[in-house]
């Protein structure tokens, strides 16, 4: 992933909301409506928002979920 000249990017769309940092890549996803049969609720507060972390240098498809691994990349839940 190719930020230009910058090492941090944060994005923020209808709730969801994730942050770049020198290769790695924080997001966590807030539905807009009941759009999937996933139990992620519109309603609930961003106190309770899940956040999945990938290392895009290395997994550029964002297919292994380094949260769990991880911890003290995205603080405390």
């Amino acid at each position: 992933m190719h930020l230009g000249n910058t090492s941090t990017q944060y994005f923020e769309m209808f709730g969801s909301r994730a942050i770049v940092h020198d290769g790695w890549k924080a997001v966590t996803f807030k539905p807009i409506g009941p759009m999937y049969d996933d139990g992620l609720s519109e309603d609930a507060p961003f106190d309770d928002d899940v956040w999945e972390l990938y290392h895009v240098a290395n997994d550029v498809s964002e297919t292994v979920d380094l949260a769990e691994s991880e911890p003290a990349r995205t603080g405390p839940t």
